[in-house]
């Protein structure tokens, strides 16, 4: 990624020339957003969702698909307010598990890209072992977490930050580093220091990565809550109650957890959106569009 980046308050109080654009995020106007643009990326999600619903609502009574195997749609939704543990599962599922992993595990894995771009000998060093902890799989590491956490909430929020702190990782460290050579020497010039050029320069540069890094984290976060309570833990959660209503065949409660989980996931991952929105309105992937 290519941006150039002026420096204010500037050492001696020496200013950049007219011909220097300005920092990422103060020069940028307000955002505007094109009503007609918005609604012809919405039109075709929404098709295909509404298709997919039908296929699977008809294709069952098609191919006469026992309910109790894989219940339509619209049961699944009839069941939603007949379950009433499902709130204090989701809950506890979101608040007290995956919500911790996930900020633990961002800021570590930014706070890893930090330390790997200040000192490049750290970044030969650390590439090889978070590369070998992501390749680790979740459902065989989920037993040692409970082992080493126990069998509270603690073990499934170190399962999402694990999770979570790969993919913060490597987009930041690659956001920090993908700076243009030349906004560099115009730092150097003025006599801009390490972490001057950090908060001026590489920081905003970085955003658009590391906000990819959190719409990505969404997920996973609740996935590695959801698997650490299929090995043990205490008798809540989302995928305590997947579990014991699979054990008894009731798949319409296990649908509707599974739908519950899917629009909180959802719902997080639109919430970063909606601040990334804000607070990179200056890059070029908004300003493109406009």
């Amino acid at each position: 990624m290519t941006e150039r980046t002026a420096v204010e308050d500037l050492p001696g109080g020496a200013a950049p020339d007219s011909t220097a654009i300005a920092v990422p995020g103060r020069a940028a106007g307000r955002i505007r957003i094109d009503p007609a643009r918005a609604l012809r990326q919405a039109v075709p999600p929404a098709i295909v969702f509404v298709l997919l619903i039908l296929a699977w609502e008809y294709g069952i009574k098609l191919f006469n698909i026992p309910d109790y195997t894989l219940p339509p749609p619209s049961r699944i939704i009839h069941t939603l307010p007949t379950i009433g543990e499902l709130k204090a599962d989701t809950y506890y599922t979101v608040i007290r598990e995956a919500l911790p992993g996930y900020l633990i595990g961002s800021v570590v894995g930014f706070a890893g890209a930090l330390i790997a771009t200040r000192f490049r000998f750290f970044a030969r060093g650390l590439l090889p072992y978070a590369v070998i902890t992501n390749s680790v799989p979740i459902v065989g590491f989920a037993p040692i977490a409970l082992v080493l956490f126990g069998i509270d909430w603690q073990s499934k929020a170190f399962i999402a930050a694990v999770l979570t702190s790969f993919p913060m990782f490597v987009n930041a460290y690659r956001g920090l580093t993908s700076i243009d050579s030349l906004s560099l020497q115009l730092m150097r010039s003025y006599a801009a220091g390490w972490w001057a050029t950090f908060f001026k320069l590489r920081l905003p540069a970085s955003l658009p990565y590391v906000f990819n890094a959190l719409k990505i984290n969404t997920s996973l976060a609740m996935i590695g809550a959801i698997i650490g309570e299929y090995f043990g833990g205490q008798a809540q959660g989302l995928g305590y109650f997947i579990e014991k209503e699979d054990g008894s065949l009731v798949m319409d409660d296990v649908w509707a957890a599974v739908v519950v989980a899917c629009a909180i996931g959802i719902a997080a991952y639109l919430i970063v959106v909606a601040l990334e929105r804000i607070l990179t309105s200056w890059h070029i992937s908004f300003r493109a569009g406009r």
